[in-house]
């Protein structure tokens, strides 16, 4: 899919041959769709392939060293990656934002008290869930569904620790929603 062309005309005086150049312009962005991301981890660029070429991902953190876990929206008109950040007590930097792009742009930036894990869009890309807990120790495992449409928190889950046994409480219920983060073992540690 090309990009259309864009010429504007210094005859007219209105703002209607500019107007519509910003009309013609944005519909022509927002008709790509994102086609291709690099997988892994600790990248320390992450180039987003479109139907129009390629696009640089933002970093967005101050100490952002990498980029990990980008995944395409199944509709593809959104864009996911954990912003990778150096800090205090680890000898690797930890995925502590959820960082959603679309339309060339950042819209949502996800933090939680401590580093995202495991992340994945849900309801043909309206939605995303995530897992986030500590990088170490026996601690509870949360989860967090939410609108990529206005950014609210639309449910948590907790996988809760018995401290006297040092295990996790069979929970009563497990939502789909959280199954669709982490399919195998929605409690465990990661």
């Amino acid at each position: 899919m090309r990009r259309p062309r864009v010429v504007l005309s210094t005859r007219g005086k209105g703002m209607l041959s500019p107007l519509l150049a910003l009309l013609v312009c944005g519909s022509a962005f927002s008709a790509q769709r994102y086609v291709a991301v690099p997988p892994g981890r600790e990248l320390k660029t992450l180039t987003i392939t479109t139907t129009a070429g390629t696009v640089q991902a933002p970093f967005t953190e101050k100490h952002q060293e990498s980029f990990g876990r980008a995944k395409i929206s199944p509709d593809g008109r959104t864009v996911g990656w954990l912003a990778e950040v150096s800090n205090c007590c680890t000898s690797y930097p930890l995925p502590l934002v959820l960082v959603i792009f679309r339309d060339g742009k950042v819209i949502h930036r996800f933090r939680e008290v401590t580093a995202i894990w495991r992340w994945t869009f849900l309801a043909h890309g309206t939605r995303v869930a995530y897992q986030w807990t500590f990088p170490h120790g026996f601690v509870p495992t949360y989860y967090t569904l939410r609108s990529l449409d206005t950014g609210a928190m639309l449910d948590k889950f907790e996988c809760r620790i018995d401290e006297r046994a040092h295990e996790y409480i069979k929970p009563v219920h497990i939502p789909d929603w959280v199954r669709a983060v982490r399919p195998q073992l929605p409690c465990p540690m990661h």
